[in-house]
Order: structure tokens, then C-alpha cells, then sequence
């Protein structure tokens, strides 16, 4: 690879082979970036279940494009990137990460140890199919002690699982787009504690989500669904519609001025909705209604 793997002269990657060569150039104090789009389709990492490695300080991907990783094992946990155990704090910058495509029994897509992930001005889109819940602690998007800190970035999310998993664990999202469309096989009648939570130990500031719930399996009873527990969650906008009748659920969030929209017919309950303004989709198109309430609509 050209460069010296230095902040100001990093070395620059342009094919697959060299993006899984990380671990072959030294430490986690190296620097790489993107020369150029790199397309997996049909190279000789498609389909395989190895990981993209991650031994480095940072990767700034140019506005150049990762394109269509293919995994499939579903008897497996796999992961779309290993964060190398050396490295405790890594800044992907400027990266499009375009049609991921994971089959697994259970998935993150970042996976690794003690590691501060910085995710700038990134987009994230994959479709993910799980069988089971990732491990205790993490997520789709991070697993264990991965730290997502990310700001201006856009998860565009797929998610085909047998009922609701853990999203976000972990993470510190500033100024996000999450769009999620998530296809569950049924989803689970258990008391809120039950542990699976949309967004959990994580802090929330000026995001958008967009979130569309698509059970396969439709039923009368209540099912608690889009839980946000032990989250700080502020100025951060919450379109959910839902096929089933469905629970969103602020479990243990402090007081803030976020909101979400009412549909209708709407077949949501919203509990803990103190925590939160649930409004009509005309109000929250109403920018002077907006700031009646706090809501702070101004552009950075």
C-alpha cells in the first residue's frame, strides 16, 4: 500500500485484499484511508464469515464507498468488523458502508474489546437476519465493551429477527438518522424488564429516528416493544408506526423534550409518556408549536 500509515500520510487502501491486510502493517497506531470505492461483489472475501479487521488509530474513507459484504452462517455469531484487542480508541471518518448483507444465529456489527469507536460523518446500511439475541451487553450494531460514539451519521437498518432484539447498547449518538424497518417473526409479551430494548445505556442528543415495525406474527395482546431504558434521550424526534398492537415504552429515561408521532389509527401505548411529548403528525410539523415546547428546531 502507498503511505507511511502516518495521520498526515496514511496508507491508502484501494481492493479488498489490502482492506483485510490491516493486521499485517504494524500496530493500532497506524492510519489508513480509502483511495477509491471498494466493491465485494464476487471478490474472494464474498461470502466468507472472516470479519474486516480493524488494527489501526483511524480509517477516514475519503466519501468513498464499502460495498456489498456477504455473510452467511447461520449456525454462527458473526460480526462485520473486529476491533483488534490493542486498540482502544479508533475514528472512522467520512465512510459509506452500502448493502452489508449478514445471515447469522447472532450478529454485531462491530465486535471487539475496550474499544472508544468514533463514528463521524458515516452511513451504516445492511440487512441483517438473527436467530437468536446477541450476547449479554451488546447489540446489532456493537457487541461487549465496543463504545459507539457517533456524530452525523445515518444507520439505515434492515432487521429480520425471530423478536426484538438490542439496536443501540452503549452508544452516544449525536446528531443521527436512525431509519430502521423491523421484521420480526412475533414479538414478546413479557413485562417491560424483559430484556430487549431498542436503545439501552446510551445518550440520545438531536437525532431523528425513523422506525417501522413489521411483525409477522399479529396478535390482540399488548407486546412491549420499543424500549429505551437507562438512556438519556434530549431534542431527538421519534416517528414509529407499528402493524401490532405495541407498547413504547420510556423505561427509566430522565424527564426530556423529546417527541414522537401519534398516528392514526394508532395501535401504540405509550408508557412513561411524562418522559416525552407524543404528538400529531401535525404538530410536529408545526415549527412554532416546536418550540412552544422546548424542542429546539434550528439547524447547526
Amino acid at each position: 500500500m502507498q503511505g507511511s500509515g502516518t495521520i498526515s500520510d496514511p496508507y491508502i487502501i484501494t481492493n479488498a485484499s489490502e482492506l483485510w491486510s490491516m493486521p499485517l502493517y504494524g500496530d493500532s497506531s497506524l492510519y489508513y484511508a480509502l483511495g477509491c470505492d471498494i466493491d465485494l461483489n464476487g471478490c474472494f472475501r464474498n461470502g466468507n464469515v472472516t470479519p474486516i479487521p480493524l488494527e489501526c488509530a483511524g480509517l477516514d474513507g475519503r466519501g468513498h464507498r464499502i460495498r456489498n459484504l456477504y455473510m452467511n452462517d447461520q449456525t454462527s455469531e458473526l460480526s462485520a468488523f473486529l476491533i483488534y484487542n490493542t486498540c482502544h480508541e479508533i475514528t472512522i471518518k467520512d465512510l459509506i458502508i452500502e448493502n452489508f448483507k449478514i445471515a447469522a444465529n447472532k450478529f454485531s456489527f462491530f465486535s471487539g474489546s475496550n474499544c472508544n469507536l468514533k463514528l463521524y460523518n458515516c452511513t451504516i446500511g445492511a440487512h441483517i437476519r438473527s436467530n437468536a439475541n446477541p450476547t449479554s451487553r451488546s447489540s446489532f450494531m456493537n457487541k461487549n465493551s465496543v463504545y459507539i460514539h457517533a456524530e452525523l451519521c445515518s444507520f439505515i437498518l434492515r432487521i429480520y429477527a425471530n423478536t426484538a432484539f438490542n439496536v443501540f447498547v452503549d452508544a452516544e449518538l449525536r446528531r443521527c438518522q436512525v431509519r430502521g424497518e423491523l421484521i420480526y417473526n412475533s414479538l414478546s409479551t413479557q413485562s417491560p424488564s424483559y430484556d430487549r430494548y431498542f436503545i439501552a445505556y446510551s445518550t440520545i442528543n438531536d437525532c431523528i429516528f425513523v422506525i417501522d415495525l413489521k411483525p409477522l406474527s399479529i396478535t390482540a395482546s399488548y407486546k412491549y416493544f420499543l424500549n429505551i431504558i437507562l438512556s438519556t434521550v434530549q431534542n431527538s424526534y421519534i416517528d414509529f408506526s407499528s402493524s401490532d398492537t405495541t407498547q413504547f415504552i420510556w423505561n427509566s429515561s430522565p424527564n426530556t423534550p423529546c417527541f414522537c408521532i401519534s398516528r392514526t389509527p394508532d395501535t401504540t401505548t405509550y408508557t412513561g409518556s411524562a418522559r416525552a411529548y407524543i404528538l400529531t403528525e401535525a404538530q410536529a410539523k408545526d415549527v412554532s408549536y416546536l418550540e412552544s415546547i422546548g424542542f429546539d428546531v434550528t439547524e447547526e
